[in-house]
Protein backbone atom coordinates (compact mmCIF):
# COMPACT_ATOMS: atom_id res chain seq x y z
CA UNK A 1 0.00 0.00 0.00
CA UNK A 2 2.09 2.88 -1.34
CA UNK A 3 -0.10 5.58 0.20
CA UNK A 4 0.27 4.20 3.71
CA UNK A 5 4.01 3.65 3.29
CA UNK A 6 4.48 7.18 1.95
CA UNK A 7 2.95 8.77 5.02
CA UNK A 8 4.56 6.37 7.48
CA UNK A 9 8.00 7.18 6.08
CA UNK A 10 7.30 10.92 6.04
CA UNK A 11 6.14 10.94 9.67
CA UNK A 12 9.03 8.75 10.77
CA UNK A 13 11.69 10.82 9.01
CA UNK A 14 9.96 14.08 9.92
CA UNK A 15 10.19 13.48 13.66
CA UNK A 16 11.52 16.61 15.43
CA UNK A 17 11.54 18.63 12.19
CA UNK A 18 9.68 21.90 11.80
CA UNK A 19 8.03 23.52 8.80
CA UNK A 20 9.22 27.12 8.62
CA UNK A 21 7.67 28.34 5.36
CA UNK A 22 4.96 27.39 2.88
CA UNK A 23 4.23 29.22 -0.37
CA UNK A 24 0.93 28.25 -1.99
CA UNK A 25 1.34 29.31 -5.59
CA UNK A 26 -1.32 29.15 -8.28
CA UNK A 27 0.25 26.03 -9.83
CA UNK A 28 2.66 24.66 -7.22
CA UNK A 29 3.05 24.69 -3.46
CA UNK A 30 6.49 24.59 -1.85
CA UNK A 31 7.28 23.78 1.79
CA UNK A 32 10.56 24.58 3.54
CA UNK A 33 11.88 22.77 6.62
CA UNK A 34 14.10 24.06 9.41
CA UNK A 35 17.05 22.05 8.01
CA UNK A 36 16.83 23.90 4.67
CA UNK A 37 15.22 21.06 2.71
CA UNK A 38 12.15 21.79 0.60
CA UNK A 39 9.50 19.94 -1.38
CA UNK A 40 6.95 20.64 -4.11
CA UNK A 41 3.37 19.59 -4.79
CA UNK A 42 0.97 20.50 -7.57
CA UNK A 43 -1.60 23.00 -6.23
CA UNK A 44 -4.82 21.96 -8.06
CA UNK A 45 -6.07 25.56 -8.31
CA UNK A 46 -9.51 24.46 -9.50
CA UNK A 47 -10.15 22.55 -6.24
CA UNK A 48 -10.17 25.42 -3.75
CA UNK A 49 -12.68 24.87 -0.93
CA UNK A 50 -14.06 27.21 1.78
CA UNK A 51 -13.58 24.32 4.22
CA UNK A 52 -9.78 24.31 3.94
CA UNK A 53 -7.83 24.43 7.19
CA UNK A 54 -4.38 25.22 5.81
CA UNK A 55 -4.59 28.99 6.23
CA UNK A 56 -5.36 28.72 9.94
CA UNK A 57 -2.63 26.16 10.47
CA UNK A 58 0.05 27.89 8.40
CA UNK A 59 -0.58 31.23 10.09
CA UNK A 60 1.17 29.71 13.13
CA UNK A 61 4.45 28.69 11.43
CA UNK A 62 6.97 27.53 12.45
CA UNK A 63 5.22 24.23 13.31
CA UNK A 64 6.07 20.60 13.88
CA UNK A 65 5.99 18.73 10.57
CA UNK A 66 3.49 16.21 11.93
CA UNK A 67 0.94 18.94 12.63
CA UNK A 68 1.17 20.28 9.09
CA UNK A 69 1.09 16.81 7.51
CA UNK A 70 -2.07 16.08 9.50
CA UNK A 71 -3.82 18.44 7.06
CA UNK A 72 -4.08 15.40 4.78
CA UNK A 73 -7.02 14.24 6.92
CA UNK A 74 -9.14 17.38 6.36
CA UNK A 75 -10.94 16.09 3.27
CA UNK A 76 -9.91 19.14 1.22
CA UNK A 77 -7.52 18.51 -1.65
CA UNK A 78 -5.63 21.78 -1.24
CA UNK A 79 -4.95 20.92 2.41
CA UNK A 80 -3.55 17.58 1.28
CA UNK A 81 -1.33 19.42 -1.22
CA UNK A 82 0.34 21.29 1.65
CA UNK A 83 0.87 18.01 3.51
CA UNK A 84 2.38 16.40 0.40
CA UNK A 85 4.78 19.32 -0.12
CA UNK A 86 5.96 18.86 3.47
CA UNK A 87 6.28 15.07 3.05
CA UNK A 88 8.27 15.54 -0.15
CA UNK A 89 10.63 17.92 1.62
CA UNK A 90 11.31 15.22 4.23
CA UNK A 91 11.66 12.12 2.08
CA UNK A 92 14.94 11.07 0.48
CA UNK A 93 16.49 12.95 -2.40
CA UNK A 94 17.64 10.01 -4.49
CA UNK A 95 18.50 9.78 -8.15
CA UNK A 96 21.00 11.40 -10.48
CA UNK A 97 20.89 14.74 -12.24
CA UNK A 98 19.44 13.96 -15.67
CA UNK A 99 16.73 15.21 -17.98
CA UNK A 100 16.90 12.11 -20.15
CA UNK A 101 13.86 9.93 -20.72
CA UNK A 102 14.77 6.22 -20.61
CA UNK A 103 14.31 4.25 -23.80
CA UNK A 104 10.93 2.65 -24.48
CA UNK A 105 10.70 -0.16 -27.01
CA UNK A 106 8.80 0.36 -30.24
CA UNK A 107 5.24 -0.90 -29.97
CA UNK A 108 5.05 -0.48 -26.18
CA UNK A 109 1.46 0.09 -25.05
CA UNK A 110 1.33 3.06 -22.66
CA UNK A 111 -1.23 4.64 -20.37
CA UNK A 112 -0.46 8.20 -19.26
CA UNK A 113 -2.41 9.21 -16.16
CA UNK A 114 -2.42 12.99 -15.97
CA UNK A 115 -1.57 14.96 -19.10
CA UNK A 116 2.20 15.57 -19.23
CA UNK A 117 2.55 17.72 -22.35
CA UNK A 118 6.36 17.63 -22.91
CA UNK A 119 6.61 13.88 -22.36
CA UNK A 120 3.60 13.12 -24.55
CA UNK A 121 5.15 15.07 -27.43
CA UNK A 122 8.50 13.28 -27.01
CA UNK A 123 6.83 9.88 -26.98
CA UNK A 124 4.77 10.74 -30.04
CA UNK A 125 7.93 11.79 -31.88
CA UNK A 126 9.34 8.37 -31.02
CA UNK A 127 6.36 6.80 -32.74
CA UNK A 128 4.57 5.83 -29.53
CA UNK A 129 0.88 6.51 -28.97
CA UNK A 130 0.01 6.67 -25.27
CA UNK A 131 -3.61 6.64 -24.15
CA UNK A 132 -4.20 9.65 -21.89
CA UNK A 133 -6.44 9.75 -18.84
CA UNK A 134 -7.03 13.30 -17.65
CA UNK A 135 -10.29 15.21 -17.18
CA UNK A 136 -8.64 18.34 -18.60
CA UNK A 137 -7.34 16.62 -21.77
CA UNK A 138 -9.79 16.72 -24.72
CA UNK A 139 -8.91 13.21 -25.93
CA UNK A 140 -9.02 11.57 -22.51
CA UNK A 141 -10.20 8.00 -22.16
CA UNK A 142 -12.85 7.31 -19.46
CA UNK A 143 -11.70 6.53 -15.92
CA UNK A 144 -13.07 2.97 -16.00
CA UNK A 145 -11.27 2.28 -19.26
CA UNK A 146 -8.05 3.68 -17.81
CA UNK A 147 -8.22 1.56 -14.68
CA UNK A 148 -8.80 -1.55 -16.79
CA UNK A 149 -6.02 -0.64 -19.24
CA UNK A 150 -3.56 -0.11 -16.37
CA UNK A 151 -3.68 -3.86 -15.75
CA UNK A 152 -2.99 -4.88 -19.34
CA UNK A 153 -0.74 -2.24 -20.90
CA UNK A 154 3.06 -2.47 -20.94
CA UNK A 155 3.74 0.81 -19.12
CA UNK A 156 1.77 3.21 -16.93
CA UNK A 157 3.20 6.74 -16.71
CA UNK A 158 1.73 8.52 -13.70
CA UNK A 159 1.89 12.28 -13.46
CA UNK A 160 3.25 13.10 -10.02
CA UNK A 161 0.04 15.08 -9.48
CA UNK A 162 -1.47 11.65 -8.70
CA UNK A 163 0.75 11.64 -5.60
CA UNK A 164 -0.59 15.04 -4.62
CA UNK A 165 -4.24 14.03 -5.01
CA UNK A 166 -3.82 10.47 -3.72
CA UNK A 167 -5.01 8.63 -6.85
CA UNK A 168 -1.68 6.88 -7.48
CA UNK A 169 -2.68 3.94 -5.27
CA UNK A 170 -5.48 2.93 -7.67
CA UNK A 171 -3.07 2.55 -10.56
CA UNK A 172 -0.07 1.14 -8.72
CA UNK A 173 -2.27 -1.66 -7.39
CA UNK A 174 -3.14 -2.67 -10.98
CA UNK A 175 -0.03 -1.98 -13.05
CA UNK A 176 3.14 -4.06 -13.42
CA UNK A 177 5.47 -1.37 -14.80
CA UNK A 178 5.14 2.24 -13.65
CA UNK A 179 6.96 5.54 -14.11
CA UNK A 180 6.17 8.55 -11.90
CA UNK A 181 6.94 11.87 -13.56
CA UNK A 182 6.78 15.47 -12.38
CA UNK A 183 7.88 17.97 -9.73
CA UNK A 184 5.59 16.42 -7.08
CA UNK A 185 7.39 13.05 -7.30
CA UNK A 186 8.96 11.78 -4.06
CA UNK A 187 12.60 10.89 -4.82
CA UNK A 188 12.89 8.20 -2.18
CA UNK A 189 14.17 4.84 -3.51
CA UNK A 190 13.20 2.90 -0.38
CA UNK A 191 9.61 4.05 -0.75
CA UNK A 192 9.28 2.10 -3.99
CA UNK A 193 10.78 -1.20 -2.89
CA UNK A 194 8.54 -4.16 -3.84
CA UNK A 195 6.30 -1.94 -5.99
CA UNK A 196 5.89 -1.83 -9.80
CA UNK A 197 7.62 1.59 -9.94
CA UNK A 198 10.71 1.37 -12.15
CA UNK A 199 11.44 5.02 -12.93
CA UNK A 200 10.87 8.28 -11.02
CA UNK A 201 11.55 11.61 -12.73
CA UNK A 202 11.34 14.56 -10.37
CA UNK A 203 13.01 17.81 -9.39
CA UNK A 204 15.69 18.95 -6.95
CA UNK A 205 15.35 22.53 -5.73
CA UNK A 206 18.60 24.47 -6.19
CA UNK A 207 17.47 28.06 -5.52
CA UNK A 208 14.68 28.01 -2.96
CA UNK A 209 14.35 31.75 -2.46
CA UNK A 210 13.99 32.45 -6.17
CA UNK A 211 11.65 29.48 -6.58
CA UNK A 212 9.37 30.81 -3.85
CA UNK A 213 9.22 34.16 -5.60
CA UNK A 214 8.47 32.46 -8.92
CA UNK A 215 5.62 30.39 -7.46
CA UNK A 216 4.27 33.40 -5.56
CA UNK A 217 3.89 35.13 -8.92
CA UNK A 218 2.07 32.19 -10.52
CA UNK A 219 4.96 30.25 -12.04
CA UNK A 220 4.22 26.79 -13.40
CA UNK A 221 6.12 23.73 -14.59
CA UNK A 222 7.80 25.50 -17.49
CA UNK A 223 9.13 28.18 -15.12
CA UNK A 224 10.84 25.75 -12.74
CA UNK A 225 13.95 24.98 -14.80
CA UNK A 226 15.94 27.98 -13.57
CA UNK A 227 15.41 27.12 -9.91
CA UNK A 228 15.34 23.32 -9.98
CA UNK A 229 17.29 20.45 -11.49
CA UNK A 230 15.69 17.45 -13.22
CA UNK A 231 16.42 14.21 -11.40
CA UNK A 232 16.17 10.60 -12.57
CA UNK A 233 15.73 7.65 -10.23
CA UNK A 234 15.87 4.19 -11.84
CA UNK A 235 14.86 1.27 -9.66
Amino acid sequence: MIEQRYWERAYEKGRDKNVVKVVRGLRYTVAEMDDGSAGLAFSFPWNVSPLEKACRVLSRLSLDSWEVMDLRHSGCLCDRVVAVAVANSILGKGGISSGDIPEISEGTSILMVGYIHPMLKILQRRGLKPAVLDDHYPGSIPLGTGLSYASSCDLVILSASTVANGTWERFLSRAHNVWIVGPSAPMDPELFENTPVRVVMGRKIIDLSALCSCLHHGGGTRDLSTYTRKMLLQL
